[in-house]
């Protein structure tokens, strides 16, 4: 006898059944790092930049555009700023270029878990055509007595589960990690229930040893289609661009620091002259790098002994500030925009 499928209740199937059902392909808001009807987790220490990921992830989102070199699906999007003002949420969206005519909605500052309010916003959700709910921030939303109980953080977070998985739309919760930030998701500030609850937790830390433009993006969830580790860095207009993998980071950086040795040294010069200039750096290294050498900087040599490759920068190149998104000159770091660099370690490479 069939049990008539009813939602909630209990509907065993025999194996030749499940295998039989249509499998869908994973659909995607943010491909492959946030899918469709998903609760998604994106959490990162105080002032990391995760405000600044989220709200450049939504600018772009609402118009379909790319975001970090992967695609987007256009979408109207939900935003519950329980936690900042509406100066802060309005200059955000402004400085992100949204414009009045994109399919965003905001509400601002405290609003209860009750029964009642999930229920407008799950009406909302229809008459509005929503595919993504952004909760910012999850602490402040769900006002748990104590976030460390596992019993209680996932009674408070159910509802947003069953807003994902049953209103079919994508829900970011924006949170917290502890000072420590451990791997593996044990750098989740509170109870270790809410990362066993989510499909997908995207966790932003600084990358390398200097707490500047580089953030490591860590994607811990159920899709293997989504890469477990990116590098991407804050540029001149507070959005970001993608680095990719760690290893993508230390081949530009390098050929970024090479760029800069053959500016001061002026002439062509070997891989060996090159890195005599660069102690932090192993030779291998550096050829990886150069191998084959980025756009801007010339390789003239057959590369044999007798006829070694040399490397030069050309004029054009070597004065054009624009060709990279970061200068690097020897004893200091600059921002392309600022008159003012700071000092970093040149014994201490970023990666």
């Amino acid at each position: 006898m069939e049990l008539e499928r009813t939602p909630g209740q209990f509907y065993p199937q025999d194996l030749p059944t499940l295998f039989s059902n249509p499998t869908a392909d994973i659909l995607w808001l943010w491909e492959p790092f946030i899918p469709t009807e998903a609760l998604v987790l994106l959490s990162a220490y105080m002032k990391v930049g995760k405000s600044t990921l989220i709200y450049a992830l939504i600018s772009a989102m609402v118009n379909g555009k790319d975001f970090l070199g992967h695609k987007t699906t256009k979408t109207n999007i939900l935003i519950l700023a329980v936690e900042e003002s509406e100066r802060d949420v309005r200059n955000r969206l402004l400085n992100f270029g949204v414009n009045e005519k994109d399919g965003i909605y905001v509400h601002i500052g405290r609003m209860t878990t009750s029964p009642e309010n999930y229920s407008r916003v799950k009406k909302f959700l229809k008459e509005k055509n929503i595919g993504l709910v952004v909760v910012d921030t999850l602490s402040t939303f769900i006002s748990v007595e104590d976030e460390n109980s596992n019993s209680e953080v996932l009674r408070a977070v159910t509802p947003l589960l069953d807003i994902a998985h049953g209103e079919k739309v994508t829900v970011i919760m924006v949170h917290h990690n502890n000072k420590g930030e451990g791997d593996g998701g044990k750098g989740i500030r509170g109870a270790s229930s809410l990362f066993g609850l989510v499909d997908q937790a995207i966790i932003l830390k600084y990358h390398g040893s200097h707490k500047g433009r580089f953030r490591r993006v860590e994607t811990l969830g159920r899709y293997d289609e989504t890469p477990r580790e990116t590098i991407i860095e804050m540029d001149d207009n507070y959005g970001y661009t993608s680095i990719g993998s760690e290893a993508d980071a230390v081949v530009d950086q390098i050929q970024l620091e090479v760029r800069t040795v053959l500016i001061a040294l002026g002439v062509p010069a070997t891989l060996v002259e090159i890195s005599e200039q660069l102690p932090q750096r192993k030779l291998k290294a550096i050829q990886k790098a150069l191998s084959p050498p980025p756009v801007w900087i010339k390789r003239e040599g057959k590369g044999v002994r007798g006829d070694p490759f040399k490397f030069s920068v050309e004029k054009v190149w070597a004065e054009d500030a624009t060709t990279s998104q970061r200068q690097l000159i020897p004893g200091e770091w600059t921002h392309p925009s600022s008159s003012q660099p700071s000092s970093y370690d040149e014994q201490e490479p970023l990666f």
